[in-house]
């Protein structure tokens, strides 16, 4: 059972997204992190656990929900509405920051639609039903 990032390096069964999408390069990218805190080899022995790269983060949590792994990395989003899964925070100073972000083209002819959208978007109950998913806003 996982119970926190470390525990990754003695699952049997992990599940990562592939080098060529986001999911992807950024597990890789807390893997290399995770170097200096989990030791020189935590990459290596996390690597040796992986039985499938997928290529988007839903396919990677339906393995475990379908119970073909033990663990994915995915984003805590998508964790938080599988409703099936258990969720590990990734610590912060590992973690990889995904942005999201909104913004309105230059010249648009609908600017007041688009600001009126950004404006919900960015309103207090908006960010609380994001949070709800597992989106942090900054």
């Amino acid at each position: 059972q996982v119970e926190s990032f470390a525990d990754l390096a003695r699952v049997e069964r992990l599940v990562i997204g592939t080098e060529n999408v986001p999911v992807g390069r950024y597990t890789r990218e807390a893997l290399d992190r995770a170097g200096e805190r989990l030791g020189a080899n935590f990459k290596k022995e996390v690597m040796e656990r992986v039985v499938s790269e997928e290529s988007n983060v839903r396919l990677a949590r339906a393995k475990v929900e379908l119970g073909e792994a033990d663990a994915a990395i995915v984003y805590r989003s998508d964790a938080v509405s599988s409703g099936q899964v258990r969720s590990v925070s990734i610590p912060a100073e590992l973690n990889i920051d995904a942005d999201y972000l909104i913004g309105m083209l230059v010249g648009t002819q609908a600017s007041d639609l688009a600001e009126a959208w950004i404006n919900y978007v960015r309103s207090a109950s908006s960010q609380r039903v994001f949070d709800q998913y597992g989106f942090v806003s900054r």
